[in-house]
């Protein structure tokens, strides 16, 4: 198999917070490279940032669900997140895109944390270059 890896997908955006989000989601094999998979945000009126990059080994890792703490995130702020991989091959297409607005404050509890803030984002949010 040659070609870019598949894309990753967003499963969840698991908890938000002041100035964070923890983001679950999952990637697969195409071919046996190693693959980097880069997490992106955006908040309305700016250009994507690759906010993390996680690397995985083709011949090590056999738990393609994973979970990520994103940070540095402003407080009481929309933003847009989407996930895609690279390998030697290409650029994946890049997932869904979610939107989802940090909390305002700095203590929230698990119970605080609400999961009808998180959409899928339509149109518009689909370029995959880095």
């Amino acid at each position: 198999m040659t070609g870019p890896s598949y894309n990753p997908k967003i499963l969840d955006i698991k908890s938000i917070g002041y100035g964070y989000a923890i983001v679950s989601w999952a990637y697969s094999f195409y071919g046996d490279f190693d693959q980097t998979i880069h997490i992106q945000t955006k908040s309305t009126y700016s250009e994507w940032v690759e906010t993390t990059t996680t690397e995985i080994s083709a011949f090590r890792s056999n738990q393609n669900v994973r979970n990520t703490t994103i940070t540095g995130l402003q407080e009481d702020t929309e933003y847009y997140l989407r996930i895609l991989s690279t390998n030697e091959k290409g650029v994946s297409v890049s997932s869904d895109v979610w939107k989802f607005k940090t909390r305002k404050g700095k203590y929230l509890f698990q119970s605080d944390f609400v999961s009808e803030t998180i959409e899928i984002a339509n149109g518009g949010y689909d370029d995959c270059s880095l």
